[in-house]
């Protein structure tokens, strides 16, 4: 039990570092940190999660705690995208509606996997796949910029210790809502854990360019 907590714990101090770290980055770079699509489903998730969750486990058990601090922060992110993401080229109008839909087909995506699979193992299987989506989109993100403009090494690092995290508790000792341990979950989060391994890799070596360009102008 107290391995269990201590995983959760890790977890979401992982995430909610990497949050805001993206946070801090967008408002400081003037730009948006997590990529579009990712921020959409992440939102998405983290909202219709947290309405369940109140309803399952109550408004103050640690995953419900945890949730509620996060669709916080992905406010934040969203407000952002919203702030820094628009295109020149491209209308207020077809900008926010584009928000707007991507928003719906979000909670279209979660609606989905809690009918076919069950509210708490569909929002399971539904974080996981939207994980590995997002560390993905990190890297096209990050060769998209030409570099590390709006990324850093700490969301990278951040992120992949609280996937880590997830993917033992749930590969390992499994959560008893869920009925028991998924070691396809299991191996699934050490699969995005790897990916996020070369986010982390590309990031470092931006940081190493800078560093050195740094030194030779002095």
């Amino acid at each position: 039990m107290a391995v269990k907590f201590f995983l959760v714990l890790i977890c979401g101090i992982g995430w909610t570092l990497a949050y805001i770290e993206c946070i801090r980055i967008g408002f400081k770079q003037r730009t948006y940190a997590m990529p579009m699509y990712a921020l959409f489903l992440n939102i998405t998730w983290e909202s219709f999660n947290t309405c369940y969750g109140i309803r399952a486990l109550g408004a103050y058990h640690v995953t419900t705690l945890i949730n509620i601090f996060w669709v916080t922060l992905d406010v934040l992110i969203l407000f952002t995208y919203l702030k820094f993401g628009k295109k020149e080229k491209m209308s207020n109008k077809i900008f926010y509606l584009r928000v707007l839909v991507f928003l719906l087909l979000g909670y279209v995506w979660q609606y989905l996997f809690g009918y076919f699979l069950g509210l708490a193992l569909g929002g399971v299987y539904s974080s996981c796949i939207i994980n590995i989506i997002m560390s993905v989109l990190f890297i096209k993100m990050f060769y998209d910029r030409k570099g590390d403009h709006g990324q850093n090494l700490w969301i990278g690092v951040t992120k992949a210790i609280g996937t880590l995290a997830a993917a033992v508790l749930i590969g390992c000792f499994g959560i008893n809502r869920l009925g028991g341990v998924y070691p396809d979950l299991g191996l699934l989060g050490i699969l995005i854990f790897i990916i996020d391994g070369y986010y982390c890799y590309l990031l470092y070596g931006a940081w190493q360019k800078r560093v050195q360009l740094k030194k030779v102008k002095e």
